[in-house]
């Protein structure tokens, strides 16, 4: 199946730059503002994976980080399957919009992220993780 989206993203697989699972971004790396947190729905590839009992899977989370200041946006999805003996690190950072455009899109209720999360090949080509969001990291150890 195709899946197109106006939204500019990219994903990273932090399994491949840490060696240890990190905590939270400290700020925004675009701005240097404190992030909001906040649960949410994991994503269809994650959704799959979880519905899958004979992979014995476990959702550690799925949280959405917000820039209230410049609109920068952020996902990290963890899960396991342990009968696979694999653990899931992911980050999928948005672009950040225009004043005019993260307005609007609130408005209507549409956040980008949203539309994001329904790719089902979401992680498919995840791209190592640059050094300048690995320091922005709490914890965690560069492999």
């Amino acid at each position: 199946m195709s899946f197109e989206t106006s939204v500019k993203f990219v994903v990273y697989d932090l399994m491949k730059y840490f060696s240890k699972q990190p905590g939270d971004i400290r700020c925004c790396p675009v701005c240097g503002s404190p992030l909001s947190r906040s649960n949410i729905d994991p994503s269809k590839p994650v959704s799959d994976d979880l519905s899958y009992p004979s992979f014995i899977p476990i959702h550690d989370f799925s949280h959405l980080y917000e820039c209230r200041a410049c609109q920068w946006w952020a996902v990290r999805e963890s899960w396991s399957l342990c009968e696979m003996y694999k653990d899931f690190d992911f980050l999928i950072v948005g672009e950040a919009e225009g004043p005019g455009t993260a307005s609007e899109n609130k408005n209507q209720q549409v956040m980008p992220w949203k539309q994001v999360m329904q790719n089902e090949h979401l992680y498919d080509g995840a791209r190592y993780l640059s050094d300048v969001l690995g320091k922005l990291f709490v914890g965690g150890e560069k492999k």
